[in-house]
């Protein structure tokens, strides 16, 4: 988003919903005056604008308040991921693990926490409204990842396959591969059994791809697949 002076409050909601997955950090909104910071905080006091966590603010969908706290505020998951993007930018942080099975619908109730691949390792856990969000760091083209619509907007989900994956590979047991030129230097690279992988230096996207939500379950949850 660029930085300027906004004319009035109305236009300075716009920009945020206007941003991907609605949510933007201060520092990329703030006018050379400093007036944008005082409007955003006035805002959030209003309930017009959520506060995520320091620095960072979405609007909620469909004129929502959100002065209700955990009432109004978005849900783990679509908060853990528009606090990636806005922080690391769109379609480079992907939701993954549990964060992911839950939003596929494979863990029926709330953990309170979720997982967001990012590109950089050693970020720490942010407090949300609702949970708390953990960020892995991960080399996003060797993820398996689709869109998909939250209601703060389209952000990228681990495949169900790609997830079954991470949830059975202890992160302390990962081995790390040597890095290729360009990439992340503190990522972590985990082996996906696959007989080709992807060469780009993008995450690698599915797009109008079923969920098949019975593969892999049953190895993490017991049961027979459907």
């Amino acid at each position: 988003m660029k930085r300027g002076a906004f004319r009035d409050r109305f236009e300075l909601i716009r920009a945020i919903s206007r941003a991907p997955m609605r949510t933007v950090r201060h520092r990329s909104i703030r006018d050379a005056s400093g007036n944008t910071w005082r409007q955003l905080d006035e805002l959030s006091q209003q309930g017009v604008l959520v506060r995520l966590a320091h620095g960072v603010c979405t609007a909620p969908p469909d004129g929502r308040d959100g002065r209700d706290g955990r009432k109004r505020a978005p849900g783990l998951e679509a908060a853990g991921l528009a606090l990636a993007t806005a922080r690391y930018g769109d379609r480079r942080v992907a939701l993954m693990g549990i964060g992911a099975a839950r939003f596929h619908g494979a863990i029926p109730r709330a953990l309170g926490s979720t997982t967001v691949a990012v590109p950089l390792q050693g970020i720490r856990p942010v407090r949300l409204a609702t949970g708390t969000a953990h960020f892995v760091g991960r080399e996003m083209e060797r993820l398996d990842v689709t869109p998909e619509s939250t209601e703060l907007g389209t952000g990228l989900v681990t495949t169900p396959e790609q997830t079954v994956f991470d949830l059975l590979q202890p992160p302390a047991r990962a081995k790390p591969r040597t890095r290729r030129s360009g990439q992340c230097p503190s990522c972590t690279r985990w082996s996906i059994p696959r007989s080709s992988r992807p060469s780009s230096t993008t995450p690698r996207v599915y797009v109008g791809r079923p969920v098949e939500l019975s593969i892999g379950w049953v190895v993490l949850f017991g049961g027979t697949a459907p």
